[in-house]
């Protein structure tokens, strides 16, 4: 299986192992949930009844990932074979452009302190992101390139990839302006570890002459930023074939910012809102490549050093069929063994400069209406992510229980991307949560996430904030 080919099939199993489009700063099921640390990740604004410290790595520990397209039953099939991804089930479960995401985020130090009306927090974590787009017009030529015939024709467009490795340092700030109204922020230092930036706007592929030779046409752009990384070209080309790596640091610096605020609009009923990671990172110049490609050339399916020729005059006076039966030794039986470098032909720019990009924006917005003295609340949230190629919403319904500090527990029901049923449970210091638990069949899903905190009280308590 050669780099492409594996390529394809660590995507699908990562976005289907992990597996949420949401806001990786939070857990949509805890927005309304007192005391847990995690939602205040989603609006800077809210404060606890108490001040808190994290267990080192363990106080926030989020994974999540989606696919519009993927199934975990998909994901099972691949499993059991690696061409798994080439299947006819698999293929014809596709939509005509198939997206993923998968994110990881975790505080490595995080706590919060009052001073006077104010609440302060402070945290250190790490942040990888990861989204594409991959059409379906991809897999199916995957799938049929050992069959290309003369006349056949697969045009490929806006296959794109972006990829976010960073840490952060934060400093938060909430404070209680009056009885009715909170207001907050966070900025954060960013130390990026790399960043990835692809985009084939086009792959077009005519067989127009023996079954073995296609007229390839390319149109693309690759951006990196990381530190050790080599872009390494076929001998004798221009052409890139590989990418090494022989160091790894930080290879870009950023600022990021968290804003929020929450108002009782009457008495028991509140509105919140809050907007994360407003920023950017900028990457080093001298650990940025660039590459791009814009050829027509002629592509042949032959291995390389098969001893068999590639020249078409060589087979002048055969049939398709006597040529496919005299090379079938040496044609591969699908793109996986294909799909490579070569059929993409980047070539790195020798003049590059530094890269600015933007971190991943979300936008929560929330109302909450409490019954008896605060113990049960009825939530309305929706969140938005503004994730590279596209936008992701959701609305979510909750049921929010908190008879004390020890315990909560919350039951949600979200609907516009699939409708699905999430829990978070507070007991004592744990706190365990996901917004997909239940779905009508499980092998159907496509979203799925966790989250773990362990977090530890302390000082005197506080109003809700």
């Amino acid at each position: 299986m050669n780099r492409i080919s594996r390529l394809f099939l660590m995507v699908t199993a990562l976005v289907v192992a992990s597996v949420s489009v949401g806001s990786a700063q939070g857990l949509r099921t805890s927005y309304f949930m007192d005391n847990v640390p995690l939602r205040l990740k989603m609006n800077p604004a809210f404060q606890p009844t108490k001040g808190f410290f994290s267990l080192p790595a363990l106080g926030s520990l989020g994974l999540m990932a989606s696919s519009n397209s993927i199934s975990m039953s998909d994901f099972s099939d691949i499993m059991d074979d690696d061409n798994g991804f080439l299947s006819e089930k698999f293929i014809n479960n596709l939509e005509k452009d198939n997206t993923m995401t998968i994110d990881l985020n975790t505080d490595v130090i995080s706590f919060g302190f009052f001073a006077g009306r104010s609440f302060w927090t402070i945290n250190v974590g790490a942040r990888v992101i990861f989204n594409a787009s991959i059409p379906k017009t991809m897999f199916e030529f995957a799938r049929n390139a050992g069959e290309v015939n003369p006349g056949d024709h697969y045009e490929i467009e806006n296959f794109e990839i972006n990829a976010d490795a960073y840490a952060e340092v934060g400093l938060g700030y909430s404070r209680k302006v009056n009885d009715r109204l909170y207001v907050g922020g966070r900025v954060k230092a960013l130390l990026g570890a790399g960043n990835l930036r692809a985009k084939i706007n086009r792959i077009s592929v005519d067989a127009t002459g023996d079954a073995t030779n296609w007229n390839v046409v390319t149109d693309g752009r690759l951006e990196a930023s990381m530190k050790g990384l080599d872009l390494v070209n076929d001998p004798g080309t221009d052409y890139i074939n590989d990418v090494d790596m022989d160091s790894f640091g930080i290879s870009g610096f950023g600022l990021g910012f968290d804003l929020g605020a929450s108002y009782e609009v009457i008495n028991n009923l509140h509105v919140s809102a809050g907007i994360m990671d407003l920023g950017f990172i900028s990457w080093n110049k001298s650990s940025t490549k660039v590459a791009t490609t814009n050829q027509t050339f002629n592509y042949s399916t032959i291995a390389e050093n098969s001893g068999v020729s590639t020249n078409p005059d060589d087979y002048e006076g055969m049939t398709d069929d006597e040529i496919r039966d005299y090379v079938d030794d040496y044609v591969p039986e699908n793109a996986a063994d294909i799909l490579d470098y070569d059929l993409f032909r980047f070539e790195e720019e020798t003049e590059v400069s530094g890269r600015t990009t933007s971190l991943t924006t979300t936008l929560n917005v929330g109302a909450e209406y409490t019954l008896w003295k605060d113990r049960f609340g009825i939530g309305l949230l929706s969140s938005t992510q503004f994730v590279s190629p596209k936008a992701y919403s959701e609305l979510t319904v909750s049921a929010n229980f908190r008879p004390g500090n020890a315990f909560g527990a919350t039951l949600s029901y979200s609907f516009l991307r699939g409708k699905t049923i999430g829990l978070g449970i507070k007991l004592g210091n744990l706190f365990i949560g996901t917004d997909y638990m239940m779905f009508d069949n499980f092998n159907d899903a496509k979203r799925l996430n966790a989250y773990l905190g362990i977090t530890f009280g302390f000082g005197k308590k506080h109003t809700k904030g």
